[in-house]
């Protein structure tokens, strides 16, 4: 898309207004066929391939203006109706945030903990990543609601979540819902990226008021942009995410999320058509 809608006062964003006023238009533009929110992509140019800058949205069904989202691989880890949902979270892996990509092994040691062995495979019956849980998510409109139980570990065994999975899961319009300071599933998409004081927001709509994502430590921001091998932390623009964390609520009444480690945060990222 070259132009979106400003949702202040309902006015045309051109690509040129958005980059001379970035602050103003962040988080605040929608499609101006369907309506959805839409986010700024950067342009770039290689000796082979050349991107012109544009918005870009998740649009409604019938809107001209479209995306593709990558065809999703992400298949349940044993098969069956099963009650029980158990993440070891020491298990997961380095992934990029594209689905359907392959993927150089790295011979670096990981930043994702140690893995361990069972020796029995029961105790485990459904080990599904933060990743499928996304997925699933994002594909079936009940799933949030479901009576399955869930049991996440983490360092050796330590239970960071245990119970039913609709009580610990928080969507990003709920999250001024729950209570503050207690470890909770969130998930939601990101629309934009800023970054302030030198801290990273991974902002889920306007940055002032809707939720975001707060990265502080340089260090994980480092990890994040390793471990889910991004180009740039803009490529977070668009994506469906899913954290382990905890929410807080800043002076003006703002929710935000914070999180310890890379491991406890996945993605799943559309592409542009």
């Amino acid at each position: 898309m070259e132009n979106v809608c400003y949702v202040v006062d309902g006015s045309d964003c051109s690509i040129l207004l958005y980059q001379e006023h970035p602050e103003k238009y962040r988080g605040n533009i929608l499609c101006d066929v369907c309506r959805e929110k839409s986010w700024f992509v950067k342009g770039f140019a290689t000796e082979k391939y050349l991107r012109a800058p544009c918005f870009a949205a998740h649009h409604a069904e019938g809107c001209n203006n479209k995306i593709i989202l990558i065809p999703d691989d992400d298949g349940d880890a044993s098969p069956g109706p099963l009650s029980v949902i158990n993440i070891d979270l020491d298990k997961q892996r380095k992934q990029v945030i594209d689905v359907v990509v392959s993927q150089s092994k790295s011979r670096k040691d990981s930043n994702w903990g140690v893995v361990r062995r069972y020796s029995n495979v029961g105790d485990y019956p459904e080990n599904k990543s933060l990743r499928q849980i996304l997925t699933k998510l994002t594909r079936e409109a009940d799933f949030s609601e479901s009576d399955k139980q869930i049991k996440m570990v983490a360092d050796g065994g330590r239970v960071v979540l245990e119970g039913g999975l609709a009580e610990h899961l928080v969507s990003q319009s709920e999250i001024l819902n729950v209570p503050l300071g207690e470890p909770k599933i969130f998930w939601g998409r990101i629309n934009n990226v800023n970054r302030k004081n030198g801290a990273l927001w991974l902002n889920c709509g306007n940055y002032k008021k809707e939720p975001s994502i707060l990265i502080e430590d340089d260090e994980l921001e480092e990890q994040l942009v390793e471990d889910f091998r991004l180009k740039d932390v803009d490529e977070l623009q668009g994506a469906d995410f899913i954290v382990v964390g905890v929410a807080f609520r800043a002076g003006n009444g703002k929710p935000y999320i914070k999180f310890g480690f890379t491991k406890y945060i996945s993605f799943r990222k559309y592409r542009l058509e």
